[in-house]
This record gives C-alpha cells, structure tokens and sequence, in this order.
C-alpha cells in the first residue's frame, strides 16, 4: 500500500493515504511517505495527508512543520484541515502557534474560524495573540465573532481594551445569541454592561 503513495494517479495516492490512516503501528518511514504527499499537486491528496497525520503522538517536528507548511495553502479547506490537525497540541513551538493566528485573517471565514477554536484555551498564548482573537470580535461573520468571544472567555488576563470589546458584541443584534455567551464568561466578564435582543434572524 505504501508503494501506492506514488502512484502516478491522484486516486490511487488518496485510497493509499486513506488505507494507512488510523495505523498505530505505521513504522517512521510510512509516516514520512504520507508527509511527503503534503505537497502532492492534488489538493484532496494533500488534505488525505493531513488527516492520516493528525492526532498521532508519535510525530517528529519535522513532521509537524509540514502539517504547518499547509497553513499557507492555497486551498481553504486544506488550510483549515491543517489548522485542525495542530489543534490542541501541546507541543507546538510559537512559531506554528504564530502560522496559526496568522490565519485570523484568511479570506475564508471556515478557517478564521478554525484558527480561533484552534487557539483557544492554551494558556501560553502571548498577548500579540490575543489581541489577533480579539481583533475578530469585528469580524464581518457572526459565527466568526461568536467564536472569538467564546475563545476569550473566563481569561482573567484580558486587558480592559478587550474586555470593552466583549462587551460590544454583548450588544450584537444577531438574536437572542449574546444571553448564552453571557453565561459563559468570568465574573470580570459578567460585570460588563449587557441587554438582552430579541430574536431575529441571524445576519453575517
């Protein structure tokens, strides 16, 4: 299967990345053999790769560089398929932490999206990135800002800039979303102004 991966048809290399994903027991050079088709000239090929990869323990950094090589891809999805892959692990240096809050502002609001779940909760995130969550609480996207006040929740690290920002989008008119974010936020949180709206239908 293995030999597949270079296998002169797209389809051929897909089935053979999919047949491999989930292997625990894949020896380093089979690991090695899907990394090399993040670069495959097939963008559903080069999302394969990324999801045989993701998840895995056993990754070496170099590896882990070439999941983050994606975070520049041309194609949406398989950006947003390598901000997923590095979503929640503790071992990423700042740099990939930075390749991500880079994608804060992709034209694509699925991976800007993706960028924040990816970011939110990790307690070693600079204040440079914080404050790249927060600039999305103006995004153009409700579901985009609604993601950035949920990643910035219960943080008691917030400088007051950005908790005046929460408590805008407290105000949003997106219907009756801003009580249930209420819920969610710290005591600090709690303390900013807010008034129930009504429902209506939700707008981007």
């Amino acid at each position: 299967i293995a030999a597949r991966l270079e296998d002169k048809e797209n389809d051929i290399r897909l089935v053979a990345i999919e047949a491999l994903q989930g292997r625990a027991d894949l020896p380093e050079k089979m690991l090695e053999g899907i990394a090399a088709r993040l670069e495959d000239e097939d963008r559903d090929v080069r999302q394969a790769a990324i999801f045989a990869l993701r998840g895995r323990a056993d990754l070496p950094e170099k590896l882990l560089e070439g999941i983050a090589a994606r975070l520049e891809d041309e194609d949406g999805d398989v950006r947003q398929a390598a901000i997923e892959a590095l979503r929640g692990r503790a071992d990423l240096p700042e740099k990939l932490l930075e390749g991500i809050a880079a994608r804060l502002e992709d034209e694509d609001r699925d991976v800007r999206q993706a960028a924040i779940f990816a970011l939110r909760g990790r307690t070693d995130l600079p204040e440079k990135l914080l404050e790249g969550i927060a600039a999305r609480l103006e995004d153009k996207d409700w579901d985009v800002r609604q993601a950035a006040i949920f990643a910035l929740q219960g943080r008691a690290d917030l400088p007051e800039k950005m908790l005046k920002g929460i408590a805008a989008r407290l105000e949003d008119k997106d219907g009756d979303h801003g009580s249930r974010i209420k819920t969610g936020l710290s005591d600090r949180q709690q303390s900013l102004p807010f008034e129930a709206e009504p429902t209506s239908p939700r707008r981007c």
